[in-house]
């Protein structure tokens, strides 16, 4: 029998606002990071215990907000 990680999904969203104007420019984003907080495994390494070895596994990150500001010259 094998080890197996689970089905990975992990969509992200992106609202951004852009204005431009003479000389200069900005941008205003909201990036939303796993936008439906779904806790995704992943493996780490093999560990070795007892003449066995095994996956480690983690949760990774889950919603996880980004706001940016831009200014451009």
């Amino acid at each position: 029998m094998t080890d197996r990680i689970s089905f990975y999904l992990r969509p992200d969203l992106r609202l951004a606002l852009r204005k431009n104007k003479a000389g200069s420019s900005w941008w205003l984003a909201l990036d939303i990071q796993n936008v439906i907080n779904r806790k995704n495994d992943d493996y780490i390494a093999y560990e070795f215990k007892k003449e066995s070895l095994r996956w480690a596994y983690r949760s990774q990150s889950t919603l996880t907000p980004i706001l940016t500001f831009q200014l451009d010259f």
